[in-house]
Formats: C-alpha cells, structure tokens, sequence
C-alpha cells in the first residue's frame, strides 16, 4: 500500500492518495493525530472504470461523510487490491462573528 497526503497552507483542506496495489489488505484505515472537531470527508475512486479526461472529470464517489463515522479514532474504508482512493477532508469551522455594535436609543 502507497499514501501520499498533503493540505492546504491554512490547514482547511487535506487530501490523501492511497493505493493498494497488490496488499492482501480489503480496506484501510485512516487516522489523523488529531482529528478536527468538525469535519467532512469524500473518498473517490480513481480507477480505469472512471476514466477522465482533463477539465472533464468526474470520479466515482464511494464514501462521504462527516466525524460522526469515525470508528474509534479512524475512517474505515474498503479498498481491495488493485486499487485507488482519494481521500479529501475538509476541516469546518464556525465563521467568527462580527462584534456587536451598541446603538444609542432610538437607533
């Protein structure tokens, strides 16, 4: 099994690369040290069946969710061999609010 991953420079988005080439392993677990409080994840599958050209491509969604599927401290995903995912996970955060403005009476 291959993993590549990365995220953006602000931490919002991460991106893993995994691929099962020929591991006897049907799934794999994902772990991040620590996870977001909040965040949503999609798996896409990226495999000859999908094939994309570029600007038009559209691969296959096998997996979505949020931190609610977590099972233990890991996403579980099956991956039986040969093949690829990515894992893209986008870490939410509540906007910050705006200060709030006193008005005198009768504004």
């Amino acid at each position: 099994v291959t993993v590549l991953a990365g995220r953006d420079e602000r931490g919002a988005q991460v991106r893993v690369l995994i691929a099962n080439q020929a591991s006897p392993a049907v799934a794999y677990r994902l772990r991040l040290d620590p996870w977001p409080e909040r965040f949503s994840y999609t798996v896409h599958e990226i495999a000859d069946a999908h094939p994309c050209e570029p600007g038009r491509c559209e691969a296959a969604v096998v997996a979505r969710g949020d931190e609610r599927d977590l099972v233990g401290d890991a996403l579980e995903v099956p991956l039986p061999s040969p093949g690829v995912h990515l894992v893209s996970i986008t870490v939410h955060t509540d906007a910050p609010r705006s200060p709030r403005r006193h008005l005198g009476p009768g504004r």
